[in-house]
Formats: structure tokens, C-alpha cells, sequence
């Protein structure tokens, strides 16, 4: 695989597809993909079974890599890996083998939890979402590689050491 591929974990909230998708934009230096919006989009009727939403990540996933390794542009590219995908279990082997390409973007839980209030409509409680997003399986998984923490911290800190880990220089406006 190559080492300009990287997967970019954490729960939902911690600002993930928003630090990618700013990255992306502000940059011509990186390929974007978000994999959960790829993934819903192909098997929108299992979107709600893990195993096969999990399976059908892995493979993707392999996917990109053959194509970018094949066909890149030299680019840097990050993959989004949506929470979901970690329920997994084939998928979260699948990262393990990845663990030097994995950023794992984190944040405080209630901080992940206020945020993915204001921007989703999501009706969990806190237990249920704490449940949900820092099971164990999940969190080995944000344990994995380097991570950027954005506790308290704006969107703009996050894009720049994005930036910093995958080797590019960002600098906002």
C-alpha cells in the first residue's frame, strides 16, 4: 500500500468529513474520498447492516488504493472512514494492517456529542451515543496511528494538522 493513502478515523462529531472536505477544497495537493457517502450510495437498503456496510468499506477501500497506486495523479489522498464502517469486524482487520496510515481525529466525548446535535439530527441521549461511538472494538481503532485532538479547538486547527500529518502545508485564510 502506499504511504501517501491515509484513513482518517474517529467518532462521529469530532469533525472528520469537515476537516477532509476544507482540506480538500483549500488544497489541489490531495484526493478526497468519503467512504460512508460512497458506500450509502451503492447499498443504501443495508445501510443499517454493519457487516455487510463493513464488507462492502473493506473492499472499496481496496479498491481505491489499486486505483490510486494504478492510475494516481501523485497526489496525497485521504479516506474518511465513516464510524459505522468500524462495527466491522472484517473492515476493522482490514485497518489493522494500516495502522502507519491512520490519522484518528478525536475530540472530548460531550464536545463530539454538542456537535453532532447541531449539525445532524440526531436523537440519541448521551449515554446511548457514548455507547455507540467509544465501544471497544472502536476505540482500538482510534488508538490506532497518529492523532489530532480538537477538543476546544477550531476548524482551522484541525485542516492545518491534518495537513502537517500527511506531509502538505496549509495555511488559512
Amino acid at each position: 500500500m502506499s504511504n501517501d493513502i491515509f484513513y482518517i478515523v474517529g467518532p462521529s462529531g469530532c469533525g472528520k468529513t469537515t476537516t477532509c472536505e476544507l482540506l480538500y477544497k483549500c488544497s489541489n495537493m490531495i484526493n478526497y474520498y468519503n467512504l460512508d457517502s460512497i458506500v450509502g450510495l451503492i447499498c443504501k437498503k443495508h445501510r443499517d447492516d454493519f457487516e455487510d456496510f463493513g464488507y462492502l468499506s473493506k473492499h472499496l477501500s481496496i479498491l481505491i488504493e489499486n486505483f490510486i497506486n494504478n492510475f494516481g495523479n501523485n497526489k496525497k489522498s485521504i479516506i474518511d472512514v465513516g464510524a459505522g464502517s468500524l462495527e466491522s469486524r472484517s473492515f476493522r482487520g482490514f485497518l489493522s494492517c494500516r495502522r502507519g496510515n491512520i490519522i484518528s481525529i478525536t475530540a472530548d466525548r460531550k464536545e463530539c456529542y454538542k456537535r453532532i446535535k447541531e449539525s445532524r439530527n440526531d436523537c440519541r441521549i448521551f449515554e446511548k451515543y457514548r455507547e455507540d461511538e467509544f465501544r471497544p472494538e472502536r476505540e482500538e481503532i482510534y488508538n490506532y496511528g497518529k492523532k489530532i485532538d480538537t477538543t476546544g479547538r477550531d476548524i482551522n486547527y484541525s485542516v492545518t494538522k491534518l495537513a502537517e500529518e500527511i506531509g502538505l502545508q496549509y495555511t488559512h485564510n
